[in-house]
C-alpha cells in the first residue's frame, strides 16, 4: 500500500536527525509535543519518532531535511504505519516546493495526502491537506480562496486544539492581510501565532514571524520599528545556534536594506555580501535573486557600476534558471540593470531593462515594484530630456502612489473605526448596566412602600437612607459615563498629536452644513509638508512629530476663529477659509510666506520647513456638497503641480488657474 514510502531506522534518525534538530528545535518535550500535536500523540506518534522529526525539520529548514532524505531505510517500510506515511509525504511537500517541477510534484504528493486522509479517517490529516490547499491558493494569488480556506482550518484547528496547525493558519492569514495594507489585522496574527510558536519552542518559526514583521515596517518606511524587529530576529536565531541558510539569509537581506536608510550605513556592504553568499548555499531562487538585487544597490551607491552590472546579470542568470518558473524573479533584476544602467549614463539601454520589468510586474500585479518602476522609467525619460515622456510617467507614478497610500490610509480609518465599535460596544453595556442597577433601585423603592406603614419610623428611616445612597451611587455612576461617553466623542474627532480636528469631524462638519451656507464662498485647501520623509530619515520620527505639532500650532495662528482646520493624515492638512474668491489668493500667500520665513525651534535646533498648497475656490456650501470628492481631487491636482515645481509655493484654482512661488 505505502510502495512510495522509505522507512528510516530508527537509531539511525536519531543519530543523524539529533545532531540537526535538536540544534534548530526544542520540540523534544512528550509534553510539548502534547500540547502542538495532540492528534499526533493519540497515534502514538511520539517527540522521538523519527518521521515526525523529519517532518518538523522539513518544514523549518527544507534543504537539511532533503540532504538525509537519501539515507532512509527502505527495507523496513512496509512496517510504516500510515500516519508516519503521512508525515513522510508531509515533509516531502515541503522539500519540493522550490525545486524544478516542484508544482508537478506537490500536485503528486498533495493528491497522495488527499487519498490517505480518505482511507485512514483521520481528522488532523484532513486539516493538514486543507491547509497545503490553502497555501496553493496563496502562491497562485488567489487570495480571497486562500483566506477563506484558512479561516476553516482555524476554526478546525481551534476545535481540535492542534495548536501547530493554528500558528501556522493564522501566520498565512496575517500574510493575506499585509497582501491587502490591512497591516494593523496582519500584526495581530503574526503576534498571536508568535506567542503559539514560543509555546511549542518552534525558534525557526518564531525568526520567521519577527522577519515578516521586519518587512512589513520596511513596507511602511518605519525604519526604525524595522530595525528592532530584524536585530530581535538574529538575536534570536543566534542566541538558539540555529542553523538554516534560507532563514539567515532573510535576515540579512532586511538587515542590508534598512542599512540603506540609516544615517550610519557602514555595516550595509557586510550584510548584503553575506546574504549573497547564505542564499547560495539553499535551492530557493527568490532568495538568490533579492539578495543580488540588494548587492547590485549597494555597488550603484558606492559609485562602483561595474561590480553593480556584474551582479545584476548573475541575477538574470539566476532567474533565468528557473526556466520562466517565476517571472517576477527577471523584473526584479532587469531593474536592477536598469538602474546600473541609468546611474552609467547609458540611457537606451536603461530604458531597455525598465520596459521589460514594467511588463512583467503589471502582468504579475506587483503594484509596490510597478510604483517604483514608473518612478526609474519618469528619471531615465528625464534623465534623457524626453520630458514629455518623463511627465507621463512621473504623473503615472503619482497616481498610482496616491492610490496605494489611499489604500493604506483607508484599511488604517478601518482598523480604528472597528476598535471604536468594540468601544462603543463596552460603553453600551455599562450603559445597561447602570440602567439595569437603575431599575433595581426603582422596584426596591416601590416594594418598600407597599410596606412602610407596617415599618417602625426608625426602619422607614433607615430604608430611606439606603434607598438615598442607592439613588446617589446610581446617579454618580450615570455621571461618570456620561463624562466618559462626552470625552471618547472628543477623541474620536481630535487628532491626538496635534490637537486639530481629524478625518472623522471633517466628515461630520460636511454633514452638518446646509446649502445656503457661505454665500460668499470658501477655499478648500491640501497642505503638504516638503521633504517630511527626509525630516523623518535624517532626524528621527520624534522630530517629524515636533514638526506636525508646530505646523499645526503656527496653522492656528494664521487663519481666523471660523475657519477651520483638519489633519487629514500623515503630513496633509486640509484648511477651510471662509473667504471670497478675490482674497483666497491673498490669504494663501500669507499663510505660505509666514511658514517659510521663520525657523521652526525644535528640540534638535532650529530648522527651516516649508509647504506647499494646492487650493479650490467654492462659491458656496451647496457646491461643496455637491461635488467634494471632484473639489478634493482638483485641490490635490494643484498640489501635485507645486510639488512638481520646485515645492514652497501654492497653486489656486479660481476660474482661471495662477500659479505662484513663494
Amino acid at each position: 500500500m505505502f510502495s512510495y514510502i522509505s522507512s528510516l531506522s530508527t537509531r539511525f534518525c536519531l543519530l543523524l536527525l539529533g545532531l540537526c534538530i535538536n540544534a534548530s528545535l526544542a520540540w523534544a518535550d512528550p509534553s510539548v509535543t502534547a500540547v502542538c500535536h495532540p492528534a499526533l500523540s493519540e497515534h502514538y506518534v511520539t517527540a522521538s519518532n523519527a518521521y515526525l522529526k523529519y517532518y518538523q525539520l522539513a518544514i523549518n529548514s527544507p534543504v537539511l531535511a532533503d540532504a538525509l532524505s537519501d539515507q532512509l531505510d527502505t527495507d523496513s517500510k512496509k512496517h510504516t504505519h500510515p500516519t508516519e506515511a503521512a508525515l513522510y509525504l508531509l515533509a516531502q511537500y515541503e522539500i519540493v516546493q522550490d525545486k524544478k517541477e516542484g508544482a508537478r510534484k506537490r500536485s503528486q504528493i498533495l493528491q497522495q495526502l488527499s487519498d490517505l486522509a480518505v482511507q485512514t479517517k483521520q481528522r488532523w490529516l484532513t486539516d493538514e491537506v486543507a491547509f497545503l490547499v490553502a497555501r496553493n491558493h496563496y502562491d497562485n494569488k488567489d487570495y480571497a480562496l486562500a483566506q477563506a480556506q484558512l479561516k476553516m482550518t482555524k476554526i478546525r484547528a481551534e476545535a481540535s486544539n492542534n495548536q501547530h496547525l493554528l500558528a501556522r493558519s493564522l501566520k498565512w492569514l496575517a500574510n493575506i492581510d499585509i497582501e491587502a495594507l490591512k497591516y494593523k489585522q496582519g500584526l495581530n496574527k503574526y503576534q498571536r501565532a508568535y506567542r503559539i510558536f514560543q509555546q511549542c519552542g518552534n525558534y525557526p518559526q518564531l525568526v520567521l514571524i519577527l522577519s515578516n514583521i521586519t518587512t512589513v515596517y520596511i513596507h511602511m518606511e518605519e525604519w526604525g520599528e524595522a530595525k528592532t524587529y530584524a536585530e530581535r530576529a538574529l538575536a534570536l536565531y543566534q542566541e538558539h545556534g540555529l542553523n538554516n541558510p534560507f532563514i539567515e539569509s532573510l535576515l540579512h537581506i532586511n538587515l542590508g536594506e534598512i542599512s540603506a536608510h540609516a544615517v550610519d550605513s557602514s555595516d550595509r556592504k557586510r550584510y548584503v555580501e553575506r546574504a549573497v553568499m547564505l542564499a547560495d548555499r539553499t535551492p530557493l531562487v527568490r532568495a538568490k535573486v533579492i539578495s543580488r538585487m540588494n548587492l547590485s544597490s549597494y555597488y550603484v551607491d558606492e559609485g562602483e557600476y561595474g561590480r553593480a552590472f556584474d551582479v545584476a546579470q548573475q541575477c538574470v542568470a539566476v532567474a533565468n534558471s528557473e526556466n520562466g518558473q517565476h517571472p517576477v524573479n527577471t523584473a526584479n533584476c532587469n531593474e536592477s540593470l536598469a538602474n546600473v544602467s541609468l546611474a552609467k549614463g547609458q540611457y537606451a539601454q536603461a530604458l531597455q531593462f525598465a520596459r521589460k520589468a514594467m511588463v512583467g510586474y503589471r502582468a504579475y500585479h506587483e503594484e509596490i515594484r510597478l510604483l517604483e518602476t514608473y518612478k526609474l522609467l519618469a528619471e531615465i525619460y528625464e534623465r534623457s530630456e524626453n520630458y514629455q515622456q518623463a511627465l507621463a510617467f512621473y504623473k503615472a507614478y503619482s497616481d498610482a502612489g496616491k492610490a496605494y497610500l489611499f489604500d493604506i490610509r483607508h484599511n488604517e480609518l478601518f482598523y480604528l473605526q472597528g476598535r471604536f465599535d468594540e468601544e462603543v460596544h463596552e460603553n453600551e453595556i455599562a450603559l445597561l448596566k447602570s440602567e439595569n442597577a437603575l431599575a433595581t433601585a426603582t422596584l426596591a423603592e416601590k416594594k418598600a412602600g407597599t410596606n412602610i406603614l407596617r415599618m417602625t419610623s426608625g426602619f422607614i428611616l433607615l430604608l430611606l437612607y439606603l434607598l438615598y445612597r442607592r439613588y446617589s451611587a446610581v446617579n454618580k455612576d450615570k455621571s461618570v459615563l456620561v463624562q466618559s461617553n462626552e470625552k471618547l466623542e472628543i477623541e474620536l474627532v481630535a487628532d491626538p498629536l496635534t490637537g486639530l480636528s481629524n478625518r472623522r469631524y471633517l466628515s461630520q462638519w460636511k454633514a452638518a452644513l446646509k446649502r445656503d451656507d457661505y454665500p460668499q464662498g470658501l477655499a478648500v485647501v491640501v497642505v503638504d509638508i516638503d521633504h517630511f520623509k527626509r525630516i523623518n530619515d535624517r532626524l528621527g520620527h520624534h522630530i517629524g512629530d515636533e514638526v506636525l505639532v508646530s505646523i499645526a500650532d503656527r496653522l492656528k495662528t494664521l487663519v481666523r476663529h471660523h475657519d477651520l482646520i483638519v489633519r487629514w493624515g500623515g503630513e496633509e492638512f486640509i484648511l477651510m477659509l471662509v473667504c471670497n474668491e478675490q482674497n483666497s489668493e491673498r490669504c494663501l500667500q500669507r499663510i505660505c510666506e509666514q511658514i517659510a520665513d521663520e525657523p521652526f525651534a525644535l528640540s534638535c535646533g532650529e530648522q527651516q520647513v516649508t509647504v506647499s498648497m494646492g487650493a479650490m475656490f467654492v462659491p458656496n456650501a451647496g457646491a461643496l456638497i455637491d461635488h467634494w470628492d471632484d473639489i478634493l481631487i482638483q485641490a490635490d491636482k494643484a498640489l501635485y503641480q507645486v510639488k512638481s515645481s520646485g515645492r514652497n509655493g501654492y497653486h489656486f484654482i479660481p476660474s482661471m488657474p495662477v500659479r505662484a512661488q513663494c
